[in-house]
């Protein structure tokens, strides 16, 4: 007979290795996902009742992790194939058990740039804050990425990995509207900026004020200044590929 202790120890000794190539840091949030499914396991009812369950209930919470991650930057990406699903990622996804000391992750067929991406600090804590056995669910999450705001049109529920996929769907679109808000109030405040700046060199020269307010509707400096802002990369959505 396994003991809980016993059964803790084994799971936490298992070491990873994967059919991908991953690097260093992408193996680091492989491991805190293994340490966050070997905490789930340990607060699970059948797990306490029978320690012999822990390293399938390890495993299991382990792959839901890689599928919902998975998922949400697949949904996130404009190249995205359509069969990318909850349904295909589980059946390329294979947790080998070899022995009590390691264990293979098999990822099929998935395509590589998809693997080279998806394992992103931010929102592998996100999935560890929404998932948390002794958490507060998506309501956690909200208050984590969006204080007391909330998201406009949200709806909660459903199955686990969808509502998150849900959530982060919601959350970039409202995060990218954001940005083009500050965005377009940047480029009220430069073109006025600007045009301050002009008048106030003209008045110095000594140009009347009715000659100065003609020219500057019809200054070609603003129109290629406002012209540059609109073409420039926006930073806060460069954040968002980080």
């Amino acid at each position: 007979m396994m003991t809980f202790k016993q059964a803790v120890q084994y799971a936490s000794a298992n070491t990873i290795v994967t059919s991908f190539p991953f690097t260093k840091a992408q193996f680091e949030q492989l491991q805190k996902l293994s340490l966050f499914a070997i905490h789930q396991a340990s607060n699970n009812d059948e797990v306490h009742l029978m320690p012999a369950k822990m390293i399938y209930k390890v495993n299991e919470e382990f792959k839901l992790a890689l599928m919902a991650l998975l998922v949400t930057c697949s949904v996130l990406d404009y190249q995205r194939q359509g069969q990318e699903t909850k349904e295909f990622f589980d059946a390329q996804i294979k947790i080998i058990q070899k022995n009590n000391a390691q264990k293979v992750i098999d990822f099929g067929i998935i395509r590589s740039d998809l693997l080279e991406r998806f394992l992103i600090p931010e929102i592998v804590d996100d999935w560890i804050t929404y998932r948390d056995v002794n958490g507060d669910g998506i309501h956690a999450l909200m208050r984590k990425k969006t204080g007391f705001i909330g998201i406009k049109n949200y709806e909660k529920g459903g199955e686990p990995l969808y509502e998150f996929v849900r959530f982060y769907h919601k959350f970039m679109e409202q995060k990218q509207r954001k940005s083009e808000r500050l965005m377009a109030q940047f480029q009220q405040e430069a073109v006025h900026s600007l045009a301050n700046k002009m008048v106030e060199q003209q008045l110095l020269s000594g140009k009347d004020p009715d000659t100065i307010l003609k020219s500057l509707m019809n200054d070609t400096k603003i129109k290629d200044v406002t012209q540059k802002i609109e073409h420039s990369e926006d930073p806060l959505l460069l954040e968002d590929n980080s």
